[in-house]
């Protein structure tokens, strides 16, 4: 563990469900939830990709079958292994950070 960290708890009445493309379908909207993060006066999207753990191979996969065929191999060069999840309306998510652009 760092030595300095900060522990950002979001409550799930700031995450807006938007799906990937889907939209019609409420279930399908759970694939991909935003969120507004400002740190020190910067906007930053917080988006949060529905995840599951494959049985076969143990590795995560993206419970929308297209975004696990087009981003996760991506994901997964960003960084070796798993990884962490959190639980957000009763289902595995992994988190990232993007800031906003003007």
């Amino acid at each position: 563990m760092p030595s300095f960290f900060l522990n950002l708890e979001i409550p799930e009445t700031a995450w807006k469900p938007v799906g990937w493309s889907n939209t019609e379908n409420e279930d399908a909207k759970l694939d991909r939830l935003l969120a507004t993060v400002v740190i020190a006066g910067s906007y930053h999207h917080l988006e949060a990709y529905r995840v599951y753990y494959d049985d076969a191979d143990g590795m995560l996969k993206m419970k929308d079958t297209a975004m696990d065929k087009d981003l996760m191999p991506t994901l997964q060069r960003l960084h070796e292994g798993n990884y962490y999840t959190v639980t957000i309306f009763g289902h595995e998510y992994v988190l990232f950070m993007f800031p906003y652009t003007g």
